[in-house]
């Protein structure tokens, strides 16, 4: 055998190699997996091809010859069956079991060619040499064995050009495609000029088988498993951080999140599954958001305040990203922040709103164009309740009043306010007239107590936005108006309250 067949011979047996030295990097995806086995039958191809050379035995280079086919057709289905996974194809359980049962016919009928010769029409004798078996004639067996696998590849060939088709569309990455087609029209190319054409030392079926398949595990490990390395290269770091985490591939495909992000959203995380789908799935349970600005005050104790920070994963040899999205759960600071505004914002005692609040909001109503009634109230009796029962008494008298002015502000949407000590306040926004009276003959319910201990005594003024009253000062002056002139009328029903109240004190 001249030089260059050597060669050629060494160097599709190395590049066959070329995969075996990263085998285990197709356990990382299920659907990379049947690639180990390719991988591994391909250099078992090279291993036999060259055994065939160097051996002097005529019986070794037969057989090794037959085993040959046998071993192409495996080939070819576990080819088969790694594109069917990679495009996520399920193959049906009949299918596989028919290519078992082709494989032990193929093994019977090679190792039995001696006595029928439908595999290769060459009997098996010490006179045997190597170029009988270069141009060796073939029987029928062998045209069936050919059409088989030729079918499987076709149908494994088209899988993959689709597949990577729509890759294409998906990225605009016209590499692993364009690298793909080539490679299979060079193949088939080759393989007609050797059927058609004068035999050839070593088979061309091999060496396309060699080619195409290098060619996939540079579209496969430089495109598709790179990515996968680069997003997993610091595992054991972002395993072990406290933060949740969710990592996507360029497409924004899920390619991997947190335990603690799996377990506390019980989401399954699919590979199907992109980051906006996501995100819309842990809405009811998390409020996520990149800005705290973006936050709305109204705290809910029932979710999680994550605040997502991301950042772009470069990809070596790409010129697209990944994105890694880190979740800082934010869930007590927003609840710190939340309990300080209602402090700041709320009367502890009843749950009003307090004046600091109404200082803040004056401005937004006054500017506003909506219509506003406010309703002024002063409690007429909790000097009595303070010095005839004590401040506790007169403390369940606020609170009870306040509870009343809280049942009717949230029937209408409006806002109660304790202004300070017996002085509250009632905003009717976009308030008609029976509303408001209807309001004042709820509040006034708690004056008709049979109780004379639960009677409360109030006097209540109202003023709304019109063109002598056109801005919330002037309201506020008039409503406060209106009050002390009704408060200047309630001297006979404070002294009967007085007394009662001294009367109860004395039992």
């Amino acid at each position: 055998m001249n030089m260059f067949l050597w060669i050629l011979l060494i160097g599709m047996g190395c590049l066959s190699f070329v995969p075996l030295t990263r085998i285990r990097i197709f356990n990382l995806d299920k659907k990379y997996q049947n690639y180990k086995y390719v991988s591994i039958l391909l250099f078992l191809w090279s291993f036999l091809t060259l055994i065939t050379f160097i051996s002097e035995s005529p019986k070794v280079r037969y057989y090794l010859t037959l085993t040959v086919y046998p071993l192409v057709f495996l080939l070819t289905s576990f080819l088969f069956l790694a594109f069917a996974n990679y495009v996520e194809r399920k193959i049906p359980l009949i299918v596989k079991v028919f290519v078992g049962i082709i494989f032990v016919l193929e093994l019977i009928v090679t190792y039995t060619n001696p006595i029928h010769m439908e595999m290769i029409r060459l009997p098996l004798n010490d006179s045997l040499t190597f170029e009988m078996l270069v141009d060796v004639p073939h029987g029928t067996y062998f045209l069936i064995h050919t059409f088989i696998c030729y079918a499987i590849l076709l149908s494994a060939i088209i899988m993959i050009i689709g597949r990577l088709y729509k890759n294409l569309k998906l990225d605009q990455d016209i590499m692993p495609f364009l690298v793909m087609v080539i490679g299979i029209i060079a193949g088939v190319t080759f393989n007609m000029i050797y059927i058609f054409g004068p035999a050839f030392p070593i088979d061309p079926t091999y060496i396309v088988f060699v080619v195409l398949i290098s060619l996939l595990y540079f579209v496969l490990y430089i495109r598709d498993i790179k990515i996968i390395l680069a997003l997993n290269r610091n595992n054991f770091i972002i395993d072990n951080l406290r933060e949740m985490y969710v990592i996507c591939n360029h497409r924004g495909y899920i390619e991997q999140a947190s335990e603690a992000f799996i377990d506390y959203f019980k989401v399954e995380i699919d590979k199907n599954l992109i980051f906006d789908e996501l995100m819309e799935n842990i809405q009811d349970k998390a409020i996520v958001y990149y800005d705290p600005l973006e936050v709305d005050n109204l705290y809910d104790e029932n979710k999680r305040y994550l605040h997502m920070q991301e950042k772009e994963i470069d990809f070596p040899f790409f010129k697209y990203k990944g994105k890694f999205y880190l979740f800082y759960d934010e869930s007590k600071s927003r609840k710190y922040i939340n309990d300080l505004n209602y402090v700041k914002s709320h009367d502890l005692m009843t749950g009003l709103y307090n004046r600091n609040y109404f200082e803040e909001i004056k401005n937004e109503i006054d500017n506003s164009s909506d219509f506003f009634t406010l309703i002024m109230f002063d409690l007429d009796c909790l000097k009595f309740y303070n010095d005839y029962l004590g401040h506790k008494a007169g403390d369940e008298l606020l609170i009870r009043f306040s509870n009343k002015l809280k049942e009717v502000a949230e029937k209408y949407n409006w806002i109660p306010i304790r202004l300070g000590g017996d002085e509250f306040l009632l905003i009717a926004i976009n308030a008609k007239s029976e509303e408001i009276d209807d309001t004042i003959k709820m509040i006034q319910a708690l004056n008709d107590s049979k109780l004379k201990e639960k009677r409360i005594i109030f006097s209540c003024g109202k003023a709304s936005k019109s063109n002598d009253f056109i801005n919330l000062e002037s309201v506020f002056s008039e409503a406060d108006k209106q009050m002390y002139l009704m408060k200047d009328k309630k001297d006979e029903e404070k002294k009967e309250l007085e007394e009662n109240l001294k009367k109860i004190s004395k039992k």
